[in-house]
């Protein structure tokens, strides 16, 4: 076997097992069909039960398919949607995997025949092994640098194209000549309603940004002519070469078959001249036909290089987001149309791991073991209840330090206060009189962090009594800064903690 075809055995085999790779570990149908196929079988094994009553293997399963199983409550993912929506997104989806693959097997096939002729030039007395070598590290590189550079190129025209087409929007509407196009940054972390007021076209520049440019598009454009031009200067010159080396080669083979040229009586020149003539004019008519055959094959080489890089940043300009989180926006809502998508989704999704659930204890079955068993929703339910309870934890953890931060504050503020203050006059003593009745003693105080835990509870109970959203809200807004943090705190972490019950209770 060769060494090329070794080396095109060894990269289809590395293809394939990457793909499939891929697809098990990437994709809910891959996965699903590995476990179907091998995985379920050999996990049936691990029966070990863990502290939280689950069997290693029940918790190895679930954690295998739980990330194809969207798991984001509805806040997150209206807030996701409007993020999209908000910045000119809507619609648009990553750069797809196959489009990926046929742009680096066109740019593959038209570097292979570029990277030949720089082998054989850098290396002119190599062996085909040298510019097999060559050959590769040439596309590679070029292959590399063209897909980065065209997609960036496109990337940056579609950003820029949005950015553009909504200033003039904004400009033709406005009429505050004091209004701005970009007022703040809003990121996915923030509340989309922050800049609901403002007009859409600054909507969509609080996400995707105020200024755009054609940096990349310049440097793309640049580099296409420059490779096209060169690859077809090198060609054409190759060729050239080529063709003088021919020549040379039929004089001398002509001159040394001729009987007569080395003979002082050899034929008039009456009689040669004709016959030379109609050759060399035979000759140019093959040079000039081969010529021009070579120009018109190298420039259709140099269009359809062109036309490639072309397609490879109509691919960046048609696919990808102009928001600066859009990537991130669009996984957490999993591409999802709606809400009740979600949920028709998650419902497919969970059925045929119910079935493997199942499977799984009666693999358990087998072998006698009485276990307690568990499905798979039970396991979602779990991690949803476990995600809630950290995140709560975690609430009061900081509001526990916000009040010993707060107390500390205070007592520093009365030490400095009475560092500053002038020393008391002593009083002059009293004449003996009856014995003082002792004075009560005060009630010993709550520590610092639960006094604000119970305020912010008496907050909370004032505000479900009343019974109207806007005496709410003004109730709020008229507490102090500190109050009013701490209180907006706790309706969060209220609001997670019943988002987190209904997403556990529907999936029962």
């Amino acid at each position: 076997m060769s060494l090329i075809s070794l080396g095109l055995t060894l990269f289809s085999s590395v293809l394939a097992i990457a793909l499939a790779w891929y697809c098990v570990n990437n994709t809910f149908h891959g996965k699903l069909f590995y476990y179907r196929l091998f995985k379920l079988r050999a996990i049936s094994s691990k029966t070990s039960v863990g502290d939280d009553g689950w069997t290693k293997a029940e918790n190895t399963l679930g954690g295998d398919f739980r990330k194809f199983i969207p798991a984001m409550d509805r806040e997150e993912f209206e807030n996701a949607k409007a993020y999209i929506s908000k910045s000119g997104d809507l619609g648009r989806k990553p750069l797809p995997f196959w489009l990926i693959a046929v742009i680096g097997i066109l740019i593959i096939a038209e570097g292979l025949g570029f990277s030949y002729l720089l082998g054989t030039f850098i290396a002119p007395e190599g062996t085909p092994d040298t510019y097999l070598l060559l050959m590769v590290a040439f596309v590679l590189v070029l292959c590399v640098a063209l897909g980065m550079v065209t997609h960036a190129a496109g990337h940056q025209l579609y950003r820029t194209g949005q950015i553009n087409a909504a200033r003039v929007k904004w400009q033709q509407a406005r009429t505050d000549k004091d209004s701005s196009f970009h007022t703040k940054d809003i990121g996915l972390g923030d509340k989309q309603s922050e800049d609901a007021a403002q007009s859409a076209q600054t909507q969509l520049a609080n996400r995707v940004g105020d200024k755009g440019g054609y940096a990349m598009v310049v440097v793309a454009v640049v580099t296409i002519i420059l490779i096209a031009g060169l690859s077809t200067h090198m060609r054409m010159k190759a060729h050239e070469k080529a063709e003088a080396d021919r020549t040379i080669g039929v004089q001398v083979s002509a001159e040394s078959s001729n009987p007569f040229a080395d003979k002082a009586d050899g034929l008039p020149a009456a009689v040669t001249a004709p016959n030379k003539e109609a050759n060399e004019n035979a000759a140019k008519q093959i040079r000039d036909a081969g010529t021009a055959e070579a120009m018109s094959a190298f420039i259709t080489l140099a269009v359809i290089f062109v036309i490639t890089q072309i397609v490879a940043i109509y691919a960046g300009y048609k696919w990808g987001f102009a928001a600066k989180e859009g990537g991130d926006a669009y996984k957490r809502t999993r591409g999802f149309s709606s809400w009740a998508e979600v949920r028709e989704v998650r419902e497919a999704f969970v059925e045929p791991v119910e079935e493997l659930m199942t499977g799984l204890h009666a693999k358990f079955s087998e072998t006698n073991r009485k276990l307690q068993v568990h499905s798979f929703k039970q396991y979602l339910a779990k991690i949803a209840a476990a995600a809630a309870a950290a995140d709560e934890e975690e609430e009061r953890d900081r509001q526990r330090k916000e009040a010993e931060k707060r107390a500390r504050e205070r007592e520093q503020a009365a030490l400095d206060a009475a560092a500053v203050a002038p020393a008391p006059t002593p009083a002059p003593t009293p004449a003996p009189t009856m014995a003082p009745t002792p004075a009560p003693t005060p009630a010993p105080t709550m520590a610092p962090a639960a006094v604000a835990q119970d305020d912010v509870q008496s907050h909370l109970d004032a505000i479900d009594g009343l019974p109207d959203k806007g005496d709410k809200e003004r109730y709020v807004l008229d507490l102090d800064a500190s109050a009013r943090a701490r209180v907006i705190q706790a309706i969060k972490a209220r609001q997670q903690r019943e988002a987190a019950a209904k997403e556990v209770e529907g999936l029962f």
